[in-house]
């Protein structure tokens, strides 16, 4: 179960009858932080365009936003008008409120493929659902939602890429954080995928990001929302918090497992301010994965990739499957200088 009643909202009035040109605009705002040259295209003669995605490549390429129950029949009719009025890119991004299945998505890119067109994009109801929960406007003006989101969030704050569903070689590492009864520290290097796999935890209901500092707003979720695991992403720019959350620990008198992540270079000052020794069963590095690992990472991604840039991706990402997606993210929207 999600213990977040404020994501929860979200996701419930997602799956409710919504107006499809505010979505439209919502969407348009916010994934510009994905797509900086994202224009909405307002009005019913959009030439099959939501939005309008400058790259300064050429002409801009179609977002297609859509709050329809049947999004594939949608996404067709969008690229065939897109197609009849001229259009000349090759590349499409979908926006939908709806839940999509990875067998939707890849009926969806199929579609895109037969009419010559590559699907670099996807954003279904749980990513917008996690840049709704940080957009206070979109919340009230799309969905009527007002109120703040609560202290312990299931969404981090994180905005890295995530293209691929599946976590990759930590299966383990996802087993050992289920099994903690005590305060653990997990470390790895940048990109090697602490946030991802403390987000599985969040999004399957077995934990709760820290998202406020405020003792008094803490303490009030803590009550209300009874955690068995708060999770603190990069702990080491953040030891008040942990300071904070040992003492709400004490005293309200209620238990919950406190998992923070950090650099390897940073575990000392982390377990320091959790009282945690530093043993097997409290302390966990992230391996980097191997090259079959990360070759499965972006093979999950779906990015149009043959032998020589495949190769090119593996040994760029280094074993880290974070650098491996965002690279993967850069290959989809054609910026593959970027990785040079």
């Amino acid at each position: 179960m999600n213990r977040d009643p404020f994501y929860r909202h979200i996701v419930d009035a997602l799956a409710s009858t919504l107006d499809g040109n505010l979505f439209e605009q919502c969407v348009c705002d916010l994934l510009r932080d994905v797509y900086p040259g994202l224009v909405p295209i307002l009005g019913g003669h959009d030439a099959g365009m939501d939005g309008a995605i400058v790259d300064l490549k050429g002409e801009p390429y179609p977002l297609v936003a859509t709050t329809s129950s049947d999004v594939q029949r949608n996404f067709r009719n969008s690229l065939d008008r897109y197609k009849e009025e001229g259009g000349l890119r090759r590349q499409v991004v979908l926006a939908t409120s709806q839940d999509l299945t990875p067998t939707r998505i890849r009926s969806l890119r199929d579609d895109a493929r037969a009419r010559d067109v590559t699907l670099v994009g996807y954003h279904t109801r749980a990513d917008i659902a996690n840049r709704l929960y940080v957009s206070p406007r979109w919340c009230k003006d799309l969905l009527g939602i007002v109120g703040d989101p609560e202290p312990l969030s299931a969404v981090s704050d994180s905005r890295r890429p995530r293209l691929s569903s599946a976590v990759v070689g930590r299966s383990d590492d996802h087993e050992w954080l289920l099994g903690l009864k005590e305060d653990a520290v997990m470390s790895g290097v940048p990109g090697c995928g602490k946030t991802f796999v403390m987000e599985e935890l969040a999004t399957n209901g077995d934990g709760l990001f820290l998202a406020s500092g405020d003792p008094t707003r803490v303490a009030e979720g803590i009550r209300s929302q009874q955690p068995t695991r708060i999770l603190v992403d990069d702990a080491h720019f953040r030891l008040e918090d942990l300071a904070m959350l040992r003492r709400l620990r004490g005293e309200l008198g209620i238990s919950f497992v406190i998992i923070a992540s950090c650099w390897p270079g940073r575990i000392e000052e982390v377990t320091r301010e959790l009282a945690t020794p530093q043993t097997r069963s409290t302390l966990r590095e992230l391996r980097l994965l191997t090259k079959a690992e990360i070759a499965e990472v972006i093979q999950g991604c779906e990015i149009p990739a043959g032998d020589a840039l495949l190769r090119e991706l593996i040994d760029q990402s280094a074993g880290k499957p974070g650098l491996a997606v965002t690279l993967a993210n850069l290959v989809l929207r054609s910026e593959i200088r970027q990785i040079e």
